[in-house]
């Protein structure tokens, strides 16, 4: 066999190879249609659990602050339409696909739900002048 042969049989092959890898990818990547959107949500309810924890504290070290108060009202309203969003699907977020992600969602709306909103509430009243 000649080295043009040869050559020409390794060059077809790396090509065939090249076509495969770029199928693939469009495949995995129209499946992924949607995740980094979820992903950014659910990382939105981490951030809005740290920014109303902050808030409750600002609260309680200075309870005349109504603009502090507003805020933690607004972010907990944002939490939770996220959180329903993400379990429900909405017109602005799409449901999560994942089974295991929405048994743990609904763990955590559970949690907010019976214990962390109610605190929340609670820290409002107690500190309304």
């Amino acid at each position: 066999m000649k080295i043009k042969t040869k050559l020409l049989i390794l060059i077809l092959i790396s090509f065939i190879f090249t076509i495969v890898i770029v199928v693939d990818n469009f495949i995995v990547f129209s499946k992924m249609d949607g995740d980094s959107i979820q992903v950014n949500n659910i990382g939105g309810l981490r951030a809005k659990s740290y920014k109303m924890a902050f808030l409750a504290e600002e609260i309680q070290k200075n309870s005349a602050e109504e603009s502090i108060k507003k805020e933690l009202m607004d972010n907990m309203d944002e939490f939770e339409a996220i959180l329903n969003g993400l379990i429900n699907g909405n017109e602005k977020i799409n449901k999560v696909r994942f089974n295991s992600t929405i048994v743990k969602l609904k763990e955590i709306k559970d949690n907010w739900e019976k214990e962390v909103k109610p605190d929340y509430k609670k820290l409002l009243e107690n500190n309304d002048s």
